[in-house]
């Protein structure tokens, strides 16, 4: 389930005020984005999943933060570019610490979508989709594997943007 921010909830949140239905090529999710070296990872999930704490130990493991929270997705072409409201570009929350202020990049080209909301134990899961402005990405769920950001972080790092639509 993709959820995505009213206009005047990402305004009340010191997002910009920006009309995206006169925008049908850009999308404000809510939803959290890293890159790993090249690879865009979006990260979905309802409020209090997880997806900060994730995007942390990604980031921890040498992912760049591109948004916390919020994020514009645009399609360009055929791919589809992750970027970050301006006015909380570079913060990510630490829950129980405070806001982070880190070096963040200002895009990425997604290849991958982590959502939080599918819960996925199988042992070799079928290959999922997911699709965003009429581009289809692969998709992951959560999995209560101990390593589970290591393993999502070694995927990603070893995808090519390979996105179809």
């Amino acid at each position: 389930m993709m959820i995505e921010i009213s206009l005047r909830r990402a305004s009340s949140l010191g997002g910009p005020n920006l009309d995206l239905s006169s925008h049908p090529d850009q999308k404000l999710l809510h939803a959290n984005c890293v890159s790993i070296e090249g690879t865009g990872v979006l990260i979905l999930g309802s409020a209090g999943s997880g997806k900060s704490s994730l995007s942390l130990k990604l980031i921890g493991l040498g992912a760049r933060l591109v948004s916390d929270d919020q994020t514009y997705i645009t399609r360009d072409m055929r791919k589809l570019v992750a970027t970050c409201p301006d006015t909380i570009k570079g913060k990510i929350e630490a829950r129980g610490i405070g806001i982070l202020s880190l070096s963040p990049l200002d895009s990425t080209v997604l290849s991958l979508v982590v959502d939080l909301n599918l819960q996925n134990d199988e042992r070799l899961p079928k290959d999922d989709t997911y699709e965003i402005l009429g581009i289809t990405l692969r998709r992951i769920g959560r999995s209560r594997l101990d390593a589970f950001a290591e393993a999502v972080y070694l995927l990603a790092r070893n995808m090519k943007t390979d996105v179809k639509g």
